[in-house]
């Protein structure tokens, strides 16, 4: 788990700072015209930048734990990302996935699924080498559903919304090696970590997410 730890604290020391300032116009005297101040022009990013960029990504899990004699506790997640950053400053990204725990003794299994997709758009700008991509949840669908198995016969309830919100992302991107689990740099393309500025409960695929 070194490489999503040192993904993690790359992105974490990355400070998402935003400014807004009001500037009031200067009192002008009555004998002068005042006009309407000229509103910023909103520049295209160059091709020249690497834009359009459409970036995907996926991420699997499959563990098992002991949780006492004659138990054990398995953990199934499958999810994928995908983030594009267009050259008119308008950002994109689809995030799904899927969550199974199963806990098993001698005669019962207890299992809880949670199955997601949340769809996002928003914009984004340059900042030196750094991608700051701020997403706002466009539409959301995520439920869940538990039940148990044993003695030839299966109870479940009826999926259920799930108790976590989605919400806006500010997220940094910054381009970097591919790690291995143990910390050493992968040959082949660099990816793109994209993590928060600062600590989120984000419901869906666990930040930061690692993009190619």
């Amino acid at each position: 788990m070194r490489a999503k730890a040192k993904a993690t604290a790359l992105v974490a020391a990355l400070v998402l700072s935003v400014s807004c300032s009001r500037c009031k116009p200067d009192r002008v005297p009555k004998s002068s015209s005042r006009e309407a101040p000229e509103k910023p022009e909103r520049v295209a990013i160059p091709a020249s930048f690497g834009v359009p960029l459409e970036l995907s990504g996926r991420t699997g899990t499959d563990t098992t734990t002991a949780c006492g004699e004659g138990c054990s506790l398995k953990e199934m997640v499958s999810s994928g990302v995908s983030l594009g950053m267009l050259g008119d400053l308008t950002a994109h990204a689809i995030d799904s996935g899927a969550v199974t725990t199963a806990q098993t003794t001698s005669t019962t299994v207890y299992y809880t699924t949670r199955t997601w997709t949340y769809d996002f758009s928003g914009t984004w700008r340059l900042d030196g080498e750094r991608r700051l991509v701020n997403l706002v949840p466009d539409a959301s669908s995520c439920v869940e559903s538990s039940g148990m198995a044993g003695a030839g016969e299966a109870v479940g309830d009826d999926a259920r919304p799930c108790p976590k919100e989605v919400r806006t992302l500010h997220l940094v991107c910054l381009k970097g090696p591919r790690m291995t689990e143990d910390g050493t740099s992968m040959d082949g393309a660099p990816a793109w970590y994209c993590g928060a500025g600062k600590p989120v409960d984000h419901p869906g695929t666990p930040l930061p997410w690692v993009l190619q």
